[in-house]
C-alpha cells in the first residue's frame, strides 16, 4: 500500500515538563487518527536560557524521545528555537521544503492558542492549518500570556531577523 496524502504535526514545545507531556499526548492522539497517511511531525523548541540547559536538554529533542515512531512517521526537530515566534520562522521555511503540501496541524496549549494563532498568521498567512489543543496549564500561564500579547509584532519582527 502506497501512502500519498501528507500530514504534518507542528508541536510547540514548553520548559514545562506538564505542559510539554500535554502537548505531546495531544500530538500522538492527532497521529493516531491519521494512521492512514504519511505523518511528518515538526517538534519544536529549543533551550531558554543557560540555566535550563544546565538540567535539561532542549523541548524539541524530549519531544522526540516521547515518541513510539511508527512505519509511516518521520520527524524533523528543530532546537533553534527559543520562542513561539521563532518556532513558527523555522517552521514556514522547513515546510516550503517539502515536495507535497501536506495537511497542518498545530498542537499547542489551549491557554496558548491565541497567541499562537495571532503569530502564525503574522509569520505566514498562506498555510491553511488546523489546530489542536491540549488542556494543562499552569498558575500563572493566563497571566504570562496577557503580558506575551503585547510582544507579538515585536517578537515576530525578532524572529524574521534571525
Amino acid at each position: 500500500m502506497t501512502i500519498s496524502a501528507l500530514v504534518v504535526i507542528v508541536v510547540l514545545g514548553s520548559h514545562i515538563g506538564e505542559l510539554l507531556n500535554d502537548r505531546i499526548s495531544t500530538a500522538i492522539n492527532v497521529a493516531n487518527f491519521h494512521d492512514n497517511m504519511e505523518v511528518k511531525w515538526f517538534l519544536t523548541g529549543g533551550v531558554k536560557n543557560s540555566i535550563t540547559y544546565a538540567i535539561q536538554m532542549d523541548e524539541a529533542s524530549q519531544m522526540a524521545n516521547m515518541l513510539n515512531i511508527q512505519p509511516n512517521w518521520s520527524y524533523e526537530v528543530d532546537t533553534q528555537a527559543t520562542n513561539t515566534a521563532e518556532n513558527f520562522v523555522n517552521f514556514s521555511k522547513w515546510v516550503k521544503t517539502l515536495d507535497k503540501e501536506p495537511k497542518i496541524v498545530v498542537v499547542t496549549s489551549s491557554f496558548h492558542h491565541k497567541r499562537a494563532q495571532k503569530m502564525f498568521e503574522l509569520v505566514d498567512d498562506s498555510l491553511d492549518i488546523t489546530w489542536e489543543l491540549g488542556d494543562a496549564t499552569c498558575s500563572y500561564c493566563a497571566r504570562d500570556e496577557i503580558h506575551h500579547m503585547r510582544n507579538v509584532q515585536s517578537d515576530i519582527s525578532k524572529a524574521l531577523a534571525k
